[in-house]
């Protein structure tokens, strides 16, 4: 029976091999083989003069102790290890990394209307942060277009004639259209709207000043992803 709790502590230390517990089990197992066999040595030499004397039991005793002890904190240390490298599993797999892409050309055009584009849209953006700039239908909510501009570019568009609001992403990484400049974009929404009309032979368009915070000639306020 004695020779169980001595198998189970090798076994831990062969099992932990290469972790930060496994010099730490092995000294253990070190003391509980020395306690183990300083025990069989005690009991046979006292088989043999045919009587325990009350130092052989208290040194039987005290051996016994020892050594079930250490097979003790070898299997604890085994749980514990393992336990550490399961959760360090997960939390690898729950970090995957986005790939980049290259970043769209500066005053790249998406149109999502056939109405013709003819109204003048500047857009200035501060330097740093890139920006994906999008017009919605300030009624039907719709998208009618979106521009993309790099940070400390000026790009001239132009925009159908229509009442629209102004809503942006900022970012400097881009990650593609699904994604946009990944978990660290920022959305903002301009507080006005802005009405591309056409008077007499005249066609009114807006310059706008972005900045990925509030510096520029246009109040907006933060809005969430699935408002953008």
């Amino acid at each position: 029976m004695t020779l169980i709790p001595l198998a189970l502590s090798v076994w831990a230390v062969i099992r932990l091999q290469g972790t930060d517990n496994s010099g730490l089990l092995w000294t253990i197992v070190g003391v509980t083989i020395v306690a183990w066999l300083t025990n069989q040595a005690v009991r046979n030499s006292a088989k043999m003069e045919g009587k325990y004397s009350e130092v052989t039991r208290v040194w039987v005793k005290a051996s016994m102790v020892m050594f079930l002890a250490n097979c003790g904190v070898a299997i604890a240390g085994l749980v514990e290890t393992t336990e550490g490298e399961s959760v360090q599993i997960t939390q690898s797999s729950q970090a995957p990394d986005i790939p980049t892409t290259p970043l769209p050309y500066s005053g790249q055009v998406r149109s999502f209307t056939a109405q013709p584009r003819v109204a003048p849209f500047q857009i200035r953006a501060a330097q740093g942060s890139h920006f994906l700039v999008k017009l919605v239908n300030a009624v039907s909510k719709s998208a009618v277009l979106t521009v993309f501009v790099h940070g400390g570019k000026t790009v001239d568009i132009k925009a159908p004639l229509g009442t629209y609001e102004v809503r942006y992403a900022a970012g400097d990484t881009w990650y593609g259209d699904e994604v946009l400049f990944g978990p660290d974009t920022s959305y903002s929404k301009a507080d006005k709207t802005f009405a591309f009309r056409q008077i007499g032979n005249e066609v009114q368009g807006f310059t706008i000043t972005l900045y990925k915070v509030r510096h520029g000639n246009l109040a907006t306020s933060q809005i969430d992803r699935s408002q953008f």
